[in-house]
């Protein structure tokens, strides 16, 4: 080493700059190869080497220049990180940034250095365990450079906010690494370039604002894969196409209000102008709808037991239903119980925005409940009992304001029943039994006025059973038996029309009112009635 070297590193302070892994130092190991290899031809032909530079030969042809490797900052140990105790996730977000720094800020604006601790940089907040960046909040910033790709490095940021700014440059592909992002804020720079397909990857946003910036090219489909998205702005841009018909159906926003493009939805291709559909213009969105269950058959399908084919009418299709709409012929019901499926539940189901009844059951059906199917907001039946669904109940099933029948019994659902369930203010048959469901009743489930028939059985409950279930007046039949509920029955219960208890663990006495009503098989909880109430 060169003293004029040694001397940067000493130096330097805590930026000790050198090689670093990743892209950049595969660059650098890259060209350190080809000077290895001129220095081993010099070797080898030393008169070549020294020949005049104004002579051509074949390396005149090619000049190489060695580009500058990116700088490397480490920050183990240092200020910004608090030290030598912190976690390996913060060190690598710390040199991320520092890396990034000067690429999305070339004017030095923002206070990012390894001697100022990370909690305290301009426009970044700490979360999580272990201990990471959790936020990037910069706009109005007056940041005049580009987004730097390595931000995609990021171990696991949820939120990013850079806009009103006057960045420059294409959006990096390599965001669509950081799954965990739920806001992706970039409106109001100078953006230019192609919205990347790797945004379909942040399955987690629940915000995507793109829209004033100078970006081109055709919307990717991909996005359509952003099932929790609220709010989706495009506008203002130079986009050109057609709107996607994964994304026109899926995300049915105020168009002003989301500044979605003003293009039309792309024309469907492997229904139009065939048997399916017909020839005719006017049912453009039944087109929509029969590309849709075409591209969730192989998932919903696999043994092809159903006939849906482009030489048939989609009204002749098995289990389908067509109602008409005001925006021309729909297909408004699907009933494929006891048909025989074996694959999953596509996703794109949710995409058939003129649904009221879906009805899957008795099937062979695996896999999880799609949570997109809570943006069916026109959904009035959901059945799907008696297949082999397990994970979650998903939570977004709460917003199906208009469902009447939630039919989830007899599959192997796990984890606690979402209190969003207690939204559903429409809903008259809830039956949740016979999965593999624990944790306590959510008493939110006392908010459903309209229920008639509430089925949790054959679960592994547990708890106390909410009073608040005493004040659905219009429940006939309650169902909780052979879970695994203790505590105290609620005098409130005996309100109620029907209550089946056995099979659980209660202690102390039988409320007089359930006691007198002859329709509650309550002898199996060998408990006494109450004298005082």
């Amino acid at each position: 080493m060169t003293k004029e070297a040694g001397g940067a590193l000493e130096g330097g302070g805590g930026e000790r700059r050198g090689p670093r892994c990743g892209a950049s130092g595969r660059r650098t190991l890259r060209w350190s190869i080809i000077g290895a290899m001129a220095a081993v031809a010099a070797l080898a032909n030393p008169v070549a080497a020294q020949q005049d530079p104004q002579d051509e030969g074949p390396l005149d042809a090619i000049p190489i220049e060695s580009p500058q490797p990116e700088p490397f900052v480490d920050c183990r140990g240092t200020a910004a990180v608090g030290g030598s105790a912190r976690t390996d996730e913060l060190i690598n977000d710390c040199e991320v940034l520092l890396a990034a720094r000067d690429t999305l800020d070339p004017e030095g604006r923002l206070n990012w250095s390894t001697g100022v601790y990370m909690g305290h940089w301009t426009g970044i907040r700490l979360a999580g365990s272990p201990t990471r960046v959790d936020r990037i909040h910069l706009p109005f910033r007056r940041l005049s450079g580009e987004i730097p790709a390595g931000l995609g490095e990021l171990t696991a940021p949820t939120y990013i906010k850079l806009n009103y700014n006057d960045l420059t440059g294409p959006i990096p592909p390599e965001l669509g690494n950081l799954t965990e992002l739920r806001q992706l804020i970039l409106n109001n720079n100078q953006l230019t370039g192609s919205i990347p397909s790797e945004l379909g990857n942040l399955t987690e946003l629940t915000h995507l604002q793109l829209d004033r910036n100078d970006l081109s090219g055709l919307i990717p489909p991909e996005l359509g894969n952003l099932a929790k998205v609220r709010e989706l702005w495009l506008g203002y841009n130079n986009l050109t196409g057609c709107i996607p018909l994964v994304l026109y159906e899926a995300y049915r926003f105020d168009r002003e209000r989301s500044l979605f493009p003003s293009m039309p939805a792309c024309a469907p291709e492997a229904c139009k102008d065939t048997d399916a559909v017909g020839e005719s213009d006017v049912d453009v969105r039944l087109r929509a709808d029969c590309d849709v269950l075409l591209d969730a058959k192989p998932q919903l399908d696999p043994g092809d037991e159903l006939n849906w084919s482009t030489k048939l009418a989609v009204e002749d299709w098995d289990g389908v239903g067509i109602v008409e709409t005001d925006h021309g012929r729909r297909v408004g019901t699907l009933d494929l119980s006891s048909r025989g499926l074996t694959g999953r539940i596509p996703v794109e189901l949710s995409h058939l925005s003129a649904l009221t009844e879906l009805d899957l059951s008795r099937n062979r059906l695996t896999g999880s409940i799609p949570g997109a199917l809570g943006y069916l907001s026109d959904l009035q039946v959901l059945d799907l009992h008696g297949n082999l669904l397990r994970m979650t109940i998903p939570v977004r099933l709460g917003r199906l304001a208009n469902l009447t029948v939630l039919n989830l019994s007899n599959n192997g659902l796990r984890n606690d029943i979402p209190p969003h369930l207690g939204n559903l203010g429409m809903l008259i048959e809830l039956d949740l039994s016979d999965n593999l469901l624990a944790g306590e009743i959510p008493a939110a489930l006392g908010n459903l006025a309209r229920l008639e028939r509430l089925a949790l059985d054959d679960n592994r409950l547990t708890g106390e059973i909410p009073r608040e279930l005493g004040d659905l007046a219009a429940l006939e039949m309650t169902d909780v038996e052979d879970d695994r509920l203790a505590g105290e029955m609620p005098t409130e219960l005996g309100r109620l029309a029907e209550v089946l208890l056995g099979g659980n663990d209660f202690s102390g006495c039988i409320p007089r009112d359930l006691l007198d009503n002859t329709r509650n098989d309550l002898d199996t909880l060998r408990l006494r009635a109450c004298r005082d109430r």
